[in-house]
C-alpha cells in the first residue's frame, strides 16, 4: 500500500473484533495490501475479548500510527454498540467494512471500488462477490452469493428486500456522507430489536441512491461455527432468523413497495423461519408463519411447506428431508424460465 499518510483518508474501514486471535492478523494485512494511491484508516472495535485479539491490534497499531486506531473499553459493549462507536469515529470520505474473522484477498478491491464511486456520485454504495471458507470442514466455496447478472442498480432496495440482490457486509463500500445521514435519522441501525447489524444500512443506503454489485470475488467470509447468523443451537438461529423475519417486516410498513415485493420478502423470511422451527420440531411457531402467510395472501412454496410439516415432528422431518433435493432444482429452473421470459 503506498499513501500519503499525512492526508485525510480517503476511506475508513471498520473492523469488528471479538475473539478473533487466530483470523485478526489476516484480515488487517488484507487491507494494508491494497494496491492504492491514497490514504486510509482502519478502525479496530476491539471488544473485551478473552483472547489475544487486542494484542495483536494494539501491535499492528503501533507498525502503523498513521493508519490504524484501536477503539476499546475495559470492559465488553456488545456488536452493536462496538459498530456504533467505529462508525461514529470514521473520518473518511467513503466507509467500508472488514470484520476481524474475514478478509480481503484481492488487492485490488478498495481501488476498484473506490474508483467506481468517484466516478458515479448518483451512487450511495458499491459491493462486490465474495467465497466462503468453512472453517470446520476447510471447504472453499469459491462464489457462495452469486449475484443475478440483470441487477437493476436503481432498483437495489426491492431487489434486496425480495431477496434477489445481497450485499455482505465484507464487500461493501459506501458514501460516507449518505451512510452519516442515515445513521443520524434511522433508529433501526442500532435498535437492539434486531439482531443483525447491516441489512438495515443497505435497505437505507439503496433509498437513497444507486447501488453497484462488482462482479468479481475479492473478498472472503469465514464461516465459523458459532456467529450471529450461524449457530449449532437451534434456538440461537430461530431467534435470529425471526428478528430477521421482523426486520423485513418492519421495511415492508416502513416503505411502500409492490404487492410482489411484499409477497417476495414475506415468503423468503417465512422459510429461513420455518427451516429452523423444523430443526426444533417447533409446530407451534411454524403454525403461525403458516397463518401469517394465508393472512397477507402469501401462496406457500412447496418448500415452505416441507419445513412446516418437518416442524411437527423429527418423524415427519426425516420423510420429508430427501424431497428437498428436488424441490431446489424445481425452483432453481422456474427461476430461468421466468428471466428468459423477462428478458423476451
Amino acid at each position: 500500500m503506498s499513501a500519503n499518510l499525512n492526508r485525510q483518508a480517503l476511506v475508513s474501514v471498520v473492523m469488528l473484533a471479538y475473539n478473533h486471535e487466530p483470523y485478526l492478523r489476516r484480515a488487517i494485512e488484507g487491507v494494508l495490501s491494497q494496491e492504492i494511491d491514497f490514504p486510509i484508516e482502519i478502525l479496530i472495535g476491539e471488544d473485551h475479548s478473552t483472547d489475544n485479539t487486542l494484542g495483536i491490534a494494539r501491535e499492528y497499531e503501533e507498525k502503523h500510527p498513521n493508519i490504524i486506531r484501536v477503539i476499546t473499553s475495559d470492559h465488553n459493549v456488545g456488536a452493536m454498540k462496538n459498530l456504533q462507536r467505529l462508525e461514529s469515529s470514521c473520518r473518511g470520505k467513503y466507509v467500508a467494512y472488514c470484520e476481524g474473522d474475514d478478509y480481503w484477498h484481492d488487492s485490488t478491491k478498495l481501488r476498484k471500488q473506490v474508483s467506481f464511486l468517484e466516478q458515479h456520485p448518483d451512487y450511495s454504495f458499491i459491493h462486490t462477490e465474495y467465497r466462503t471458507y468453512i472453517i470446520e470442514s476447510g471447504q472453499l466455496l469459491l462464489n457462495e452469493g452469486k449475484q443475478p447478472k440483470n441487477l437493476n442498480d436503481a432498483d437495489a432496495y426491492n431487489e434486496m428486500l425480495a431477496g434477489r440482490r445481497a450485499a455482505m457486509t465484507l464487500t461493501v463500500c459506501a458514501r460516507h456522507s449518505v451512510l452519516q445521514d442515515i445513521l443520524l435519522s434511522c433508529p433501526e441501525c442500532y435498535d437492539p430489536r434486531f439482531l443483525m447489524g447491516d441489512r438495515q444500512r443497505w435497505l437505507e443506503l439503496a433509498r437513497r441512491g444507486r447501488v453497484k454489485c462488482l462482479n468479481e470475488v475479492l473478498a472472503t467470509h469465514l464461516a465459523l461455527p458459532e456467529s450471529a447468523s450461524r449457530s449449532a443451537s437451534p434456538d440461537r438461529l430461530l431467534r435470529f432468523r425471526l428478528s430477521s423475519k421482523a426486520l423485513i417486516e418492519h421495511y415492508i410498513e416502513k416503505y411502500d413497495c409492490a404487492p410482489e415485493i411484499k409477497r417476495l420478502a414475506r415468503l423468503r423470511a417465512a422459510i429461513l423461519v420455518l427451516h429452523a422451527t423444523a430443526e426444533l420440531s417447533d409446530k407451534k411457531t411454524a403454525r403461525s408463519i403458516i397463518d401469517e402467510l394465508r393472512r397477507h395472501r402469501v401462496p406457500i412454496s412447496m418448500r415452505a411447506f416441507l419445513h412446516y410439516q418437518g416442524s411437527r415432528s423429527p418423524l415427519t422431518k426425516r420423510i420429508t428431508q430427501p424431497m428437498f433435493p428436488a424441490v431446489l432444482l424445481w425452483e432453481k429452473i422456474a427461476r430461468r424460465v421466468r428471466r428468459v421470459f423477462i428478458s423476451v
